[in-house]
């Protein structure tokens, strides 16, 4: 379903609404990263019930990065390059 015909988070069941006490639907990409780190899987989140789950689930990518990131720098001494010439 398409984010412009919610008038209520799916996920939370918070009005959405604009102007001062805005709350609207997080981004495709905030979403994905949310289900990506997170038990719950919404198609949709506001901006009530997705900031902190954004919060928590961008701490555990950052997490990861830096682990594979390390994990990459102590192994890349063992991959064997191989060049040859032009003839």
């Amino acid at each position: 379903m398409n984010e412009n015909n919610y008038t209520d988070c799916p996920n939370c069941g918070e009005s959405l609404k604009g102007g001062f006490k805005s709350n609207s639907l997080l981004n495709e990409t905030a979403t994905a990263i949310i289900n990506e780190y997170d038990t719950n899987k919404s198609e949709f989140y506001c901006d009530k019930c997705g900031k902190e789950a954004l919060k928590e689930a961008k701490k555990k990518l950052s997490a990861e990065i830096s682990e594979l990131t390390n994990s990459i720098r102590s192994n890349i001494t063992e991959i064997p390059v191989f060049s040859t010439h032009q003839p």
